[in-house]
């Protein structure tokens, strides 16, 4: 355990979609991030799910799992510290009144994780919003659709870069967020030597 680097990432992700991009920016950009999904995306976690699924004894739970493979900053022996969780979603399947509270962050006011918590959404989904950015999603073949995006798994700040340009600016996502993070957490790794 103490060649493992702090996980500071944690990214909470909607499906499948959600799940091959956070795993091809992870391989990519060479960061300690940890991908939570049901069944590895084939199962969905919906936004009505969130305020459950961040209960202080849930999310503890899954924390717990990680912890006997990564290391985090723990505090009092179960609050993370200086890490972001990033709730990645898909906005078509929930009411606009609790899409609100998912955007503006109440949906977690009751989670002790609530100040760790940055609210991601794509509207309807992470497919559309990708193809408004020039990139062609193949839905029966999601997987070689967005590795296109990330070729290779070496380092490739550019086609993070690239990314980011395409998505600032669109106002179906604020994805740009967490992509500045997955940036300046891949500059911060000593690995990442073309920064």
């Amino acid at each position: 355990m103490s060649g493992l680097r702090h996980v500071r990432t944690i990214v909470v992700a909607h499906g499948a979609s959600e799940v091959i991009l956070c795993e091809s920016i992870k391989a990519n950009l060479r960061l300690p991030m940890e991908i939570i999904s049901e069944n590895g995306g084939s199962k969905c976690i919906q936004i009505n799910a969130l305020r459950n699924f961040f209960s202080e004894d849930n999310f503890s739970k899954h924390i717990e799992q990680f912890s006997k493979s990564h290391r985090f900053q723990i505090e009092n022996n179960r609050m993370l510290v200086n890490t972001t969780i990033f709730t990645i979603m898909d906005t078509d399947d929930c009411k606009s009144n609790t899409l609100d509270c998912y955007k503006n962050g109440d949906l977690f006011s009751e989670s002790p994780y609530s100040s760790m918590i940055v609210p991601i959404f794509n509207s309807p989904k992470l497919d559309s919003v990708m193809e408004e950015m020039g990139f062609a999603i193949d839905t029966r073949q999601k997987r070689k659709s967005y590795e296109r995006i990330f070729p290779g798994e070496n380092g490739n700040v550019e086609a993070a870069l690239k990314l980011l340009d395409n998505v600032t600016g669109i106002k179906n996502s604020n994805l740009n967020i967490f992509l500045e993070h997955c940036v300046k957490e891949a500059r911060k790794n000593s690995f990442n030597k073309r920064f």
